[in-house]
């Protein structure tokens, strides 16, 4: 019996040591079973497609999976030494700050975005998606790390592109219209859209289609809106809109599609066309002008084409002056066959008009004298007028030919009598020197000898009769007798100064002398030696333009001093008066009327020499006269002066 108890403990112990193994299996098994699962957990944990990092209470980085020290291009064991924070870029700080401490006071899973840094300090966008860790597991923060960069990117690209639209929709100076091809009611419109029509934006989405066409167009505007639509049509012109106050104004509309809000809608580019209608009306207009201009001009007219310069057009008064039937028979001609071989100066006429057509093209317009040739043969002198027309497309040049064969004819006729007039009024001049010279000596040799006999009488009167009272009385008429002599030579000197039969530097002399001696102004004379003797006629009239000049400056300059030079040119003899008056503007009329200038003009011009005057106000006036050794008369001088000396 005491063997029984021993034995059934035994036996327990037995059972209780097999039960225990079993248990210890259990675990063991249990036990390899968590290890493998922790190895799993691990494996998925260190190889998630998404980035983990879990973050103690103090921000600081306690664990990382792979795919977190990917994202942030460290090393696990770095990122794990690393406090968070300084992963976050500093415009992010602050909210991941209050971020964390809010997680951290109320333990919840809470969503947060950052953008955070990498090592090589580029920057991206994640999502984080944090749950605090309970405390018996060790406590923290685990953190689940979404890219959300190329999400955020589109995002920027996104709102980067809708406020360039609006900043395109708003700031076009084309009108902008979206509308609904189905309902045919406005969705919206840009302001330009709304100024060309006076509505507000806010009125645009009560309107329709009809409302901002006039009625008469609608049917046509609205079948034109189904063709683009039907993608059939993009531009549509020259249609006609209605503004709110009733008026209507024209516009160019190109229109494409889009999708907006699940809708299809149309949108539609506005272009005000009002300015180039009045512009293509204008161009109308004057094309119409240039068009009655041209045809109904007096003058000829015709164009060029390039390259080869053929007549293209030509008006009817082309046909009358170059004697042509039609149009078509003016255009098959050559231009070079309306023209002799030789222009008037010998020249070339085809190299004559080749330079002119040149130099239009260069400079846009060219004026000319050019000999014609009509089909009978006859030929005239006409003024051309090369004018370059520039169309863009289409480049020519218009000619204006005006016949100027009478103008001509006039003009020499004109020349003819100026010459004749001159010459005519060289002719008196001459023949009035020649009278003054002759009444002179007359004066001098007739009268001057009588007054002298007569004066020698009464010497011999005095002589004669010693009575006191006759003595007086002859005295008196010696002293009327004398005055008498005076006054003849006077007036000899006058009419011809003898020392213009001495030659001209001697008669300057003797004039600059007697100017000094009646009015007191200083007048010099500077005169070079004359290598070849001077006419009559040459001596005369360049005395006779500076006794002119002086008596001029004693009218008109108030001057203190005048200097006279005469010098010699290689053809020629020049004189100049130069005073240091109070002068004149030359170009301003002048109010009185004086014929001295003319008249030394006229005397120069008599003997070919010229006359120039300089002046200015308060600079005095300086007079130049130029003439030639070698004077060519124009009509009979020999004729002329011998009548004279007759």
């Amino acid at each position: 019996m005491a063997a029984c108890p021993d034995s059934n403990l035994l036996h327990e112990l037995h059972v209780h040591q097999m039960e225990l193994e079993m248990q210890n299996e259990t675990l063991r098994q249990t036990q390899l079973e968590l290890e493998a699962s922790r190895d799993r957990y691990l494996h998925l944990y260190d190889f998630a497609p998404v980035a983990y990092l879990t973050v103690d209470r103090h921000g600081m980085i306690t664990e990382a999976n792979l795919t977190a020290a990917k994202l942030f291009g460290m090393g696990r064991q770095s990122l794990r030494q690393s406090r968070f924070s300084r992963l976050i870029s500093e415009a992010y700080s602050e909210r991941w700050y209050r971020f964390f401490l809010n997680l951290l006071k109320y333990p919840d899973t809470m969503v947060c975005e950052l953008q955070l840094r990498r090592s090589d300090a580029t920057l991206w966008h994640a999502q984080l998606s944090c749950q605090c860790i309970a405390e018996a597991q060790g406590g923290g923060v685990r953190i689940t790390f979404t890219d959300i960069t190329a999400q955020r990117e589109s995002e920027q690209k996104q709102s980067e592109s809708e406020e360039k639209f609006r900043i395109i929709f708003e700031g076009a100076l084309d009108g902008i219209l979206l509308i609904d091809p189905l309902t045919l009611r406005l969705v919206s419109a840009n302001p330009a859209f709304c100024k060309m029509l006076d509505y507000s934006q806010n009125d645009i989405p009560g309107l329709t289609v009809p409302d901002i066409h006039p009625s008469g167009d609608v049917n046509l505007i609205i079948k034109d809106i189904q063709r683009h639509v039907s993608r059939e049509r993009e531009l549509s012109v020259d249609v006609p809109v209605l503004r709110r106050d009733g008026s209507v104004f024209y516009v160019d509309i190109r229109s494409s599609h889009v999708r907006l809000n699940g809708k299809d809608l149309l949108i539609g580019l506005f272009r005000d066309i009002t300015e180039r209608r009045a512009a293509e009306e204008g161009r109308r207009i004057s094309e119409l002008k240039h068009r009655l201009l041209f045809e109904n001009s007096r003058d000829a007219l015709m164009t060029l084409a390039p390259p080869l310069w053929r007549f293209t057009s030509a008006n009817q008064a082309t046909l009358t002056l170059f004697g042509v039937s039609s149009i078509a028979e003016f255009v098959e001609l050559e231009p070079w066959r309306l023209a002799p071989e030789r222009q008037a100066d010998g020249a070339d006429s085809v190299l004559r008009a080749q330079g002119m057509i040149d130099i239009a093209m260069q400079e846009g317009s060219n004026s000319f004298e050019y000999l014609h040739r009509r089909l009978d043969g006859s030929v005239f002198t006409a003024d051309v007028r090369l004018s370059r027309i520039d169309l863009g497309a289409e480049l020519f040049l218009q000619a204006t030919v005006r016949d100027i064969t009478e103008r001509k004819q006039t003009e020499a006729a004109l020349r003819t009598n100026q010459t004749q007039l001159r010459e005519l009024a060289a002719q008196g001049a001459a023949s009035r020197e020649a009278e003054l010279k002759r009444i002179a000596r007359e004066v001098h040799d007739e009268l001057g000898q009588v007054l002298t006999a007569l004066r020698m009488d009464i010497s011999l009167l005095r002589m004669q009769f010693k009575d006191p009272l006759l003595q007086n009385k002859i005295e008196d008429m010696r002293v009327l007798v004398d005055q008498a002599i005076q006054g003849v030579r006077d007036v000899t000197v006058n009419l011809r100064p003898p020392a213009l039969d001495m030659g001209l530097i001697p008669a300057l002399n003797w004039l600059c002398s007697e100017f000094i001696a009646r009015n007191n102004i200083r007048c010099a004379l500077q005169a070079a030696d004359l290598q070849r003797t001077l006419s009559e006629e040459q001596t005369m009239v360049m005395f006779r333009i500076v006794q002119e000049s002086l008596t001029n400056v004693l009218r008109h300059a108030g001057a203190n001093k005048v200097e006279i030079t005469l010098s010699q040119v290689a053809d020629g003899l020049t004189v100049t008066v130069q005073d240091d008056g109070r002068g004149f503007d030359p170009d301003t009329p002048s109010r009185k009327k004086s014929f001295g200038l003319l008249g030394m003009k006229e005397r120069a011009l008599a003997i070919n020499g010229s006359v120039h005057v300089a002046s200015s106000p308060s600079q005095g006036t300086m007079i130049t006269a130029s003439i030639p050794f070698d004077v060519i008369r124009l009509l009979r001088r020999k004729t002329d002066d011998t009548s004279v000396n007759r």
